[in-house]
């Protein structure tokens, strides 16, 4: 997702590991999960339909008093009857363009379901929603400041807050609203960041939260570099 603040774009996404019980074995496990109770029980998400009018259960908004919004799209479990994306989407027939179409079912001969190149991911972020808010509390702790945290409690096999409204919904209605409502709150976070010019000047950063499980173990920063860029070491960016 991109944000544009003050003519900056910015897209920065922090990935984790899933389990974030498998950790040093010198922390105690117990002590693990009594921070993350605490950290979330001790902050309450704003009730939307008092304050926004929205009766709305799939999303949790935490409003901030700081210029940095966490946003988590795919850690969501909530279970619904909206229907379920495609494992893969279409292409046209006999085409070297390598163009998804994101329907269900694809709507014409023409198109044709294409399991290599147009595969659709349903993988559930673990964790982050935690994370998440460990790092407001945190923040809050050591700043007396808390970021805005907005989280996706839907599950991604229905839809996918992290891609375009199309791939995200492939079309479904009920969908499309519910994806537009979770992108309402991060526009609403946003343009109080941008409003606020005497506290943030107007600019802001959006952490959008991944997990992995990547056998390095790192902590992973993405900075929209191509293979490309990263293959002939143009390291300019035009934004990150």
């Amino acid at each position: 997702m991109i944000f544009i603040f003050s003519n900056i774009s910015i897209i920065i996404f922090v990935l984790i590991k899933s389990s974030i019980t498998k950790q040093n074995a010198s922390i105690d496990p117990l002590y693990i999960t009594e921070y993350f109770h605490l950290i979330s029980t001790i902050d309450k998400p704003l009730h939307l339909k008092k304050h926004y009018g929205m009766q709305e259960s799939s999303i949790d908004f935490y409003p901030g008093t700081m210029n940095i919004i966490l946003s988590v799209p795919h850690d969501g479990n909530l279970r619904s009857n909206l229907p379920t994306r495609p494992k893969y989407a279409c292409r046209k027939s006999n085409s070297t363009n390598k163009k998804c179409y994101y329907q269900n079912p694809c709507v014409s001969p023409l198109f044709k379901i294409d399991s290599k190149l147009c595969s659709i991911r349903h993988g559930r972020d673990k964790n982050t929603r935690l994370l998440a808010l460990a790092l407001r509390y945190e923040l809050n702790q050591l700043l007396q400041l808390k970021p805005f945290v907005i989280i996706n409690k839907l599950e991604r096999s229905k839809v996918d807050m992290n891609r375009f409204i199309d791939e995200g919904t492939f079309g479904a209605s009920n969908s499309m609203h519910a994806w537009m409502r979770y992108h309402f709150y991060l526009r609403h976070a946003r343009e109080l960041i941008m409003n606020n010019e005497n506290n943030y000047g107007g600019k802001g950063l959006l952490f959008d939260i991944h997990s992995q499980d990547h056998e390095e173990r790192w902590v992973e920063l993405g900075y929209m570099l191509t293979s490309r860029q990263l293959s002939t070491k143009d390291y300019t960016l035009k934004s990150s």
